[in-house]
């Protein structure tokens, strides 16, 4: 299993959100949903999705290199508005 870690910035959104540590770590490891995020250069990005509720979700962005997962930010969202039914864009 490749390693994830938290950037600084995403362990602050965790403290903004209230939302535990190993949740996010589920969310990317087994997401309800991932889609393809804006790539820079040889970085993969990626948004995992783990439905929350009937209406809120967590989007987890993240980049791949090699064996490693870098969180890069977190947030909660309306489901609406990014949820398309459980796609899955990834390659992990």
């Amino acid at each position: 299993m490749k390693k994830i870690r938290l950037i600084s910035h995403a362990k602050s959104r965790l403290e903004r959100y209230g939302i535990n540590r190993r949740f996010v770590i589920e969310a990317v490891a087994n997401p309800d949903e991932v889609v393809i995020g804006k790539n820079r250069g040889e970085l993969e990005r990626w948004i995992a999705h783990k439905l929350l509720d009937d209406e809120y979700m967590l989007r987890v962005v993240y980049e791949v290199k090699n064996e490693d997962i870098s969180v890069i930010t977190l947030y909660i969202s309306k489901r609406r508005r990014y949820y398309r039914g459980g796609v899955r864009e990834d390659k992990i």
